[in-house]
């Protein structure tokens, strides 16, 4: 073991993060932290690609499953599922290592030495999601927002059950033999956005 690889074991044993080898680039904006300081809190990951492989198990050879592979959904089931690992490491560098930058959509951070930007078109090249720019002339609407109490469609779905989380969900669309295809599909599209591209916490699901 070389010195180098003594001290920077040293340091993690001592509870500290090694020193950077690359030197500061004045260039660059500031840092969200400063060189060699780390954040001590952790970053959990509730997002869990194992639901992808239960809608599709769910719905195999139906009309459901077809309708959904000929949507914007279609690119997150050619993703190898069992391959796709998340690195803890990965994220708590790239959060460490943030330059503060005016766009909002953007994440930049300092790999060896240089700028590297995380942002929806990385996103979209990686989830195969469309994550590009509106088609000309379409309007967003922003005004308009959503009454947190009005649980008409979900009381609709659910039968007025409101405290049901992922796993109620996934067992409810493997065990209900009685769910109509239209209602598991429906569910299976929460399960999606909820657990795999959207998700808060790994009990509550969103209404």
């Amino acid at each position: 073991m070389t010195t180098k690889r003594k001290r920077a074991g040293k340091a993690i044993d001592d509870g500290t993060a090694p020193t950077e080898d690359v030197a500061v680039n004045d260039r660059l904006p500031p840092r969200l932290f400063a060189t060699d300081r780390y954040p001590s809190n952790r970053k959990n990951c509730y997002s869990s690609l194992e639901f992808l492989l239960l809608v599709r198990d769910v719905l195999e050879g139906s009309a459901e499953m077809e309708r959904l592979l000929c949507s914007c959904f279609c690119p997150l089931f050619r993703l190898p599922v069992r391959r796709c690992a998340f690195s803890a490491k990965l994220v708590h560098g790239m959060l460490s290592r943030q330059l503060v930058t005016k766009k909002r959509f953007e994440m930049w951070h300092v790999f060896g030495g240089g700028p590297t930007r995380f942002s929806l078109a990385e996103f979209g090249h990686v989830t195969g999601l469309p994550c590009g720019e509106f088609e000309q002339g379409y309007e967003v609407d922003d005004k308009t927002k959503p009454n947190k109490t009005d649980y008409v469609f979900w009381d609709k779905l659910f039968g007025g059950r409101r405290n049901l989380n992922l796993e109620d969900l996934a067992a409810m669309v493997v065990g209900e033999k009685t769910l109509s295809p239209g209602k598991k599909l429906r569910i299976c599209l929460i399960i999606i956005v909820d657990g795999v591209l959207m998700p808060k916490s790994r009990s509550q699901s969103r209404r």
